[in-house]
Parts: structure tokens; sequence; C-alpha cells
């Protein structure tokens, strides 16, 4: 009896040992067919290998910063015990930096965006120390805010940095001969780039094989934004990025009193930095105009804003179209508009006045187009809009009124003329007639 019972405790624990063994056994064995995994080689002992990609988004156009940026792994649990600092029952891992530069081959432009891609080298080539045993490593891994130093007073360049969050589980395991291997590694995004979280979270491959596109980088990934402008601002109103100038010619034209209507749209890039609205000064063979009551359209207007420094400057509204008015050698100079923005400009009909412009967009070659008859409207470009690039652009329109002299008899002065005739006859006749009777006269004395 006593046997008996002995047995049956032999066989129960016997049954708990190999089914705690079996389920041991399969817990690593259950990311095997797993695509979003990074997988070791249990054969060789090789581990698993993962990197993090950096994506730095851009307007179109626009020349990558030199820029490193940081990722930091934060220890988090070992085989589900909190990490202790003072056991160190987990190895730490460096730092992670990725350079990006205007040098980096790895981009796209797609739909007015540029994007760069870089990626780490291997994570397990920043691993302090080595693992203490086989089993689950758990960090927390985010992105150092702020490492591409921007002045305070910079008003020239923007970046946003990703609030992306992952977790990242490294499955370590006994190779041949008792070596320690990372067999898999575990990547789950917990936040998006703005910092949302993610249900449930969304497990990625941090080293995939083949694919295409940006499919070919490790989908562990952070996503900035940069943006940048060559204009001045408030600080340097001279420096434009983009220039609409007006230029007026033709005999008895009032320079300094003829105004001409600009209807401007500038649209914001796809992708970076927006601003509530584009700073825009009026300047005047070289200097800049302070009060704008003369160059305010009397429809559509501009919004008017005064700088630090007291002058006034015209205010776009991105994609909205507001209207200014500009005399001979005047321009409207914009000094924040970003790289990979978009503009176009409309000069309106003016009675007697024939329209052309030559433009220059991102210092590429000039264009031209002129009107054929006086009194009509022009816009540059022809047709859409045109992208403001890192180099000149500008665009400068001619108001020519032809004047020619008059060269026969008005109907609407022939009364006059004709008035003119007959006194003249008449003149004629009267003279004719004294003539003749004073002569009449000597003959009959």
């Amino acid at each position: 009896m006593k046997n008996n019972k002995k047995r049956s405790v032999l066989l129960r624990v016997t049954s708990f040992m190999l089914t705690m063994l079996l389920i041991s056994g399969m817990a690593i064995p259950a990311f095997a067919n797993d695509d979003d995994v990074a997988k070791g080689d249990p054969d060789t002992g090789t581990s698993a290998i993962a990197k993090i990609t950096k994506v730095l988004e851009m307007p179109k156009g626009t020349t990558a910063p030199n820029a490193t940026f940081t990722f930091k792994f934060k220890p988090e649990t070992v085989e589900g015990e909190s990490y202790d600092s003072t056991k160190k029952n987990m190895p730490l891992i460096y730092d992670i930096d990725i350079l990006i530069d205007s040098n980096t081959a790895s981009n796209t432009t797609s739909s007015g965006v540029k994007t760069v891609y870089k990626e780490s080298a291997d994570i397990l080539n920043s691993l302090i120390g080595s693992w203490p045993h086989a089993g689950s490593f758990k960090y927390k891994v985010t992105e150092t805010d702020k490492t591409y130093t921007i002045a305070p007073d910079n008003k020239k360049e923007w970046m946003t940095y990703s609030l992306a969050e992952f977790e990242v589980e490294f499955i370590v395991d006994n190779g041949p001969g008792g070596t320690l291997y990372v067999l898999y590694i575990v990547t789950t995004r917990l936040k998006d780039d703005k910092g949302e979280e993610i249900t449930g979270g969304e497990k990625v491959n941090p080293n995939p094989e083949g694919g295409s596109g940006s499919d070919i980088y490790s989908q562990f990934k952070f996503v900035n934004t940069y943006s940048k402008t060559t204009g001045g601002g408030e600080d340097n109103p001279e420096d434009s990025v983009l220039d609409i100038g007006n230029t007026v010619k033709g005999t008895g034209v009032n320079l300094l009193g003829t105004y001409f209507n600009f209807s401007v749209t500038v649209n914001k890039p796809e992708v970076g930095y927006v601003a509530p609205f584009y700073m825009a000064y009026v300047m005047e063979k070289g200097t800049i105009v302070s009060d704008l009551s003369n160059n305010v359209s009397s429809s559509n207007q501009a919004g008017i804003g005064t700088d630090k420094n007291g002058i006034e400057y015209f205010k776009f509204v991105p994609g909205t179209s507001a209207d200014v008015v500009l005399r001979h050698d005047q321009k409207l100079g914009f000094v924040d508009v970003p790289i990979g923005a978009s503009f176009k400009v409309t000069l309106a009909a003016a009675q007697g006045f024939f329209a052309s412009y030559e433009m220059i967009i991102d210092g590429g070659s000039k264009i031209t187009k002129e009107n054929k008859t006086d009194n009509t409207p022009l816009t540059a470009p022809e047709s859409g809009f045109a992208d403001i690039g890192e180099d000149t652009n500008n665009v400068t329109f001619l108001n020519d009124r032809e004047f020619s002299a008059p060269t026969g008899i008005s109907v609407n002065d022939l009364p006059f003329y004709l008035l003119i005739a007959i006194a003249a006859i008449a003149l004629i006749a009267f003279v004719a007639i004294k003539n003749s009777f004073a002569s009449y006269s000597r003959n009959v004395a």
C-alpha cells in the first residue's frame, strides 16, 4: 500500500517536472516562425542582430543637417524581476549614436518630402559586459531630445524629435559548448513618434532580410522632422528667401504714384515646421519701407504686423491668398518661408500696360512670360505653384506702357477742325473781297 502511494507521488512529481520542462522548452522556440523577430543560429550559437533606424524627414530641396541622434537603453526586467543596479542582475547597453549629414546617401523624395535613412551598428556591439545566464532580458528604448544644437535666437532651423518608445527583449539561450548567445530579439513599439500609446503594442522587425524601399531598413525606427529657411527673419529682413518685384516703364508714367495689385499665395511645406503666418517686408531700392499704408490693397488685404524694431511687415497665412500693391522699384521680400514651401503670384490687369515677368527658382534657369495684350492679368508660375529652394528664388514683373505720338485726326476733334477751317475760309474770302474792292475803287478814280 505504501509502495503504491510512493509510486503515485513519484509519478505526479515526474509528470509535473516533465510538463514544466516541456513548457520551458516551448517558451524559447515560440518565435521560430515569427517574421517580426530577429533570430540567431542555434547550431552555431551566433546571436541575432538588431539595429536602430533613424529616419529624418524634411521638405523637398532641403539639405540634411550634420546631426547626431542618440538612443538610450533603460534596463527593465530579467526573467520578470526588476533590474537591480546593486545586484547588477542584467548587463547595461551603451547609448547608441547615429550620425546623419549632407552626404548621407540613403534618401528618397516623394510627394514633396525628402526622407533620409541611417541604420546603427548591431545593438549587441554596445553591450556592457556579458549575459549572466540564459533567460529573458527586457529594456526600454527612447531617443534623447535636442541632440542637434539650435541656438535659442536661431529662427532659421526647426527640428522635432521622435517621442516613440520601444521595448526590446533579448532571449538568451545556451549554445554549443554552453556558450550564451541571443537566440531571439523581440522589438515592440509601445508609443508612436508623437508619444501616443499603441494599444497592445506593435511588434516590428529590427533586422529585416530582403524587402524593398524603406522595408530594407530595420523597422525599429525613430522618425524626426527637420526644416529650415535661408531668410533672415526680422533680425535681418534684407535677407529674403523669396522676392516678388515690380518694375514700371513707359512715357508719361507717374512712377511714384502708380501702384499695381499683386495677389500672393504661399503654401506650407509637406512636412516640418508650420508658422501661423509668413513675414514679408516691402523694400524700395534696397531700403525697407517702414510704413506700409501706401502698399495696402483695396481688397483681400494682407494683414500687417510690426517687428521688434518697429518696422511693419505683411502677414501671409499659409495656403491663403492675400493682396498688396507695389509701385516702381518696390519688391515684396519673404524672410522666414521654409525651403520646400510653394508659391504663386498674380499681377492684376492694368489699363494701357503690357505685363511680363522673369522668374528664377532655386538658382535655376530664367523663366519668362509676357502678355501680348494690355489690361490682362499675369500669373507666375503660369500653372500650379513654384517650389522654393535653398538658392535664389525671385520673380520680377514688368508693367510696360507703350506710348506713340498721334499720326492722324481724331474723329472726336473733327468739330474743332471744321470750325477752324470755316474761320480760315471766311478770313480768306474777306481778304479777297477787300482786295477786289480796293482794286475797283482805284480803277474808277
